[in-house]
């Protein structure tokens, strides 16, 4: 029973939005380090960099704030 409540407390700690677009931009970067490409490295940077500054204050597309809506 301890294990179970520790295992769901981690999973909602979690930031799954975040976790995505570090995979994301870190796909980028191992792109960019296998080609020898500025573009993709920068891409990724800035997504990795993009995807910390949208965890920490909760804004963007998947964060609820419905900022990622199609008004009609």
């Amino acid at each position: 029973m301890f294990k179970s409540n520790v295992m769901i407390r981690l999973l909602q700690k979690i930031d799954f939005v975040l976790i995505i677009r570090l995979i994301m931009g870190g796909m980028f970067l191992v792109i960019a380090w296998q080609f020898k490409d500025w573009v993709p490295a920068i891409f990724g940077v800035l997504m990795i960099v993009i995807g910390i500054y949208a965890a920490k204050t909760k804004t963007g597309c998947g964060y609820g704030g419905g900022s990622c809506s199609i008004n009609n």
